[in-house]
């Protein structure tokens, strides 16, 4: 859960200073405004921490680490964002700013609510989309994981009960995107990508 702080557009230097010195609250920084991050349901955080775990185990052999929602990660155009899960491979860049923000994520979670759908379905997959070091960004829910992968021609989607339905997308850098509906929180299985756990019973 999220709430914007301030009607008025704030800089990043306010942010900055905002953000470091708070205690227990996280803020975010998407075009001008800032987000207080409010305290996590506990569907959420069940979430999250299956997110978390299953990748844990199946990355750490590959170079890979993950960090949990408390990972600064600073995007395209001085915006910042505090996503639920991040994975990086390889050496992890940071800023030299306080605290470190994290520049070259290879994934991104987030754990959508009723007050951050439109956030980030929108305004933080078109921030995050602008990564270079971005491969895939993931959507989840209780019931739902939407995954986006990067892909030279359109956006793909599959669930359980159909084929895949293709669109053309507008954007210039093209990605990939799933849609896989699930059966309980955190339930996962295998896919072959880089990053390979989802809800089971995919056919994607």
């Amino acid at each position: 859960m999220s709430t914007a702080v301030a009607p008025r557009r704030t800089t990043v230097e306010e942010y900055l200073t905002l953000d470091a010195e708070a205690d227990e609250v996280r803020y975010e920084y998407l075009d001008g405004r800032v987000w207080a991050l409010a305290g996590a349901t506990p569907p959420h955080n069940l979430v999250k921490d299956n997110v978390r775990t299953e990748l844990h185990t199946r990355i750490r052999p590959r170079e890979c680490r993950s960090f949990t929602s408390d990972q600064r990660v600073k995007l395209a155009d001085g915006r910042y964002v505090y996503p639920d899960v991040v994975v990086v491979c390889g050496p992890p860049e940071y800023t030299d700013e306080s605290p470190p923000s994290l520049v070259n994520p290879e994934l991104l979670v987030e754990v959508t609510s009723e007050s951050t759908s439109d956030r980030d379905h929108e305004d933080k997959l078109d921030a995050y989309l602008q990564l270079d070091s971005l491969q895939e960004y993931w959507i989840a829910s209780p019931s739902r994981v939407l995954l986006t992968r990067r892909s030279m021609f359109r956006w793909s989607r599959c669930t359980r009960s159909s084929r895949p339905k293709r669109t053309k997308m507008r954007e210039k850098r093209r990605r990939k995107m799933v849609e896989v509906p699930g059966r309980r929180p955190g339930e996962t299985h295998a896919v072959p990508h880089r990053f390979d756990c989802i809800l089971k019973d995919s056919r994607c």
